[in-house]
């Protein structure tokens, strides 16, 4: 499941960043491919969130742990919140990494930026990926989320495209944007004006959807977890006959 993930993302994101990609490589990310491309690639990491939310989120358990958690008098609140913080810290560190890594890459480098756009860019990428990971389990905590999200699917894509389109012209490119999370998470990049306001209010949305998704533990059940957990255990099995049907091939 994970190599389908990275390879379709990375599919469609290569399509998507090809002339980000090719100005990379002639000397640094500029703010015009930034403003054409991001606000769509943001929105479809972000989706792309949420329809992992729908087959199996950021909390996971092997079908052994979930029936022992149903066969036991004991509330598996606190076992949730643990793997759900763990997943929130390590999306925050990676969404940090990924910031400095883009800031570096700016055309003339961070001196180019100046130190509040640079901080503003880590913490925007950072509170964008805790947005995920929190969108992600809200989904998966959330029976009717994650079916309204897997019936939803091409007209949600269709959504996350948009900025793309709307990318092409200079007031459309302002609503891009303002339009959501996506668009606020590239300002500090770019040097809109606004961007200081854009990047409060990426992080209180953060903020506020982290708080919201960390009380959703307290509803969480064990049978939410068994078609996940059979899903992830199936997986698992297939692998290991893979890896010892190649070995006694070898």
């Amino acid at each position: 499941f994970t190599i389908y993930t990275v390879v379709l993302c990375a599919a469609i994101f290569g399509v998507l960043g090809e002339r980000v990609l090719e100005t990379v490589v002639g000397g640094g990310l500029a703010q015009r491919s930034v403003v054409a491309f991001g606000p769509a690639v943001l929105a479809l990491l972000l989706l792309s969130a949420l329809r992992f939310g729908v087959w199996q989120g950021p909390v996971a358990f092997r079908v052994p742990d979930v029936l022992l958690v149903l066969l036991a008098p004991i509330s598996i609140a606190s076992l949730v919140r643990s793997r759900l913080d763990h997943a929130l810290l390590v999306a925050t560190v990676t969404g940090a990494g990924l910031g400095a890594v883009v800031a570096l890459l700016a055309a003339g480098g961070v001196p180019a930026l100046g130190a509040a756009r640079t901080v503003a860019v880590v913490v925007g990428a950072a509170a964008l990926c805790a947005l995920g990971v929190s969108a992600s389990w809200l989904v998966e905590a959330s029976p009717g989320m994650a079916r309204a999200v897997a019936r939803l699917g091409p007209v949600l894509i269709a959504g996350a495209l948009t900025p793309l389109v709307a990318a092409a012209g200079r007031v459309g490119a302002a609503i891009a944007a303002w339009s959501g999370p996506w668009g606020w998470a590239i300002q500090p990049f770019t040097g809109r004006d606004g961007w200081p306001a854009a990047t409060a209010l990426l992080v209180i949305l953060s903020v506020a959807v982290v708080v919201v998704a960390r009380r959703r533990v307290d509803d969480a059940g064990a049978v939410l977890f068994v078609d996940r957990a059979e899903v992830r255990t199936g997986m698992a099995d297939r692998k290991s006959t893979r890896l010892n049907s190649s070995h006694i091939t070898i």
